[in-house]
């Protein structure tokens, strides 16, 4: 019997929490003198769309990065898996803004250290046919 129960709570085991860390959760600027700027203006007046212009802003189960006004990308957490006390490798289907319904998958690391956010991110490029992987990677502050 017991060789039973371990095979019925092997799936729950191997599977992967898909909610971002409490501590990673909140809206994120780059960390240069203008994120300081349009943080400022975010916390001036949260309703101005144009302050959110540059922002990262992290939810339990996605998160958004704004280019434009209300643009950008919308990416839905599909797996979190912590890597080290402060890193994550989050799995995502990212959607480019009025692109919904055609995610696509990727793959992003988050290091939380001193208070500084660090994002790596690792999506394929298609140029003539051919994929190549790309990384970009930026620093962020909390703006409070």
């Amino acid at each position: 019997m017991l060789p039973a129960l371990c095979l019925l709570a092997w799936p729950v085991a191997a599977q992967q929490a898909a909610a971002m860390p409490a501590s990673l959760q909140g809206d994120w600027y780059q960390n240069d003198r203008h994120g300081q700027q349009q943080c400022g203006r975010y916390r001036a007046d949260p309703g101005n769309g144009l302050a959110i212009v540059g922002q990262l802003r992290i939810r339990e189960r996605d998160f958004d990065t704004f280019s434009e006004y209300g643009e950008g990308n919308h990416s839905q957490v599909t797996a979190v898996q912590q890597q080290a006390a402060d890193q994550w490798r989050v799995s995502e289907l990212t959607f480019i803004e009025g692109d919904v319904g055609h995610g696509k998958p990727g793959e992003s690391v988050f290091r939380l250290r001193d208070g500084v956010l660090h994002l790596s991110a690792r999506y394929t490029l298609w140029r003539d046919g051919v994929p190549t992987q790309q990384t970009s990677e930026r620093t962020y502050f909390r703006c409070k």
